[in-house]
């Protein structure tokens, strides 16, 4: 199920406004990877200091993950660079 689908209706429209507003500013994410960093302050934080080598990176090992878990993993682990 797809993350907004979770979510009462009453607040789908707020998610596909803030997605919209996001992928505005990262139009080359994965849907995937930009609602997660869009939940994630610290993580965007870091992301935005990444070369674009290590945001390719990140691209591919997001594309990879198989599990919420591990996509988890890997966004948490941006917020620490």
């Amino acid at each position: 199920i797809p993350f907004c689908l979770s979510l009462p209706r009453r607040h789908h429209h707020r998610v596909f406004r803030m997605r919209h507003m996001f992928e505005e500013s990262y139009p080359n994410l994965p849907a995937g990877l930009s609602m997660a960093l869009m939940m994630n302050e610290r993580a965007q934080a870091g992301y935005d200091r990444l070369s674009e080598a290590e945001k390719e990176h990140i691209i591919l090992k997001c594309k990879d993950a198989r599990t919420k878990e591990e996509m988890d993993k890997i966004v948490d682990s941006i917020g620490n660079f």
